[in-house]
């Protein structure tokens, strides 16, 4: 097992650790929720990226790097959601585009304009080469 994937099985466990102490708190209070959806959603793109690390097969690393796409993409709106109730904005209609935003780019991560293929570059077996897609997505 190599660096990369040892440190996402790290993060798998971090986050899961951080996300059922918080909801266990309290598990009505809402900002604890949305807390502990932000840390699923870590622990299941750190658990996608392990197992893409460990893929023995060009396939299997593809399917793994749509999976640690689909993490990725969610993990941003869940956070601003967390961030906007924190800080007690009235950003409804913001927060609702993010999640918006996250189902379309959730569903066209599984398209080859979001990744095209895995490659062979930098050291890795299995590097996803971004399609048209992806840039915008950034």
């Amino acid at each position: 097992m190599n660096f990369f994937a040892l440190s996402a099985l790290v993060n798998v466990a971090t986050s899961v650790v951080l996300g059922l102490l918080v909801v266990s708190a309290d598990r009505r209070a809402f900002l604890n929720r949305i807390f502990a959806a932000f840390a699923a959603s870590v622990a299941f793109w750190s658990y996608a990226y392990f197992m893409w690390q460990i893929a023995g097969s060009a396939d299997a690393a593809l399917f793994w790097s749509h999976m640690l796409m689909a993490g990725a993409i969610f993990i941003t709106p869940v956070y601003f959601h967390f961030i906007v109730h924190f800080l007690q904005l009235q950003k409804r209609y913001l927060v609702l585009g993010g999640y918006l935003g996250a189902v379309v780019f959730s569903l066209l991560n599984w398209t080859p304009i979001f990744i095209e293929r895995v490659v062979e570059r930098a050291g890795f077996p299995y590097w996803p080469d971004a399609g048209i897609l992806f840039a915008p997505y950034l």
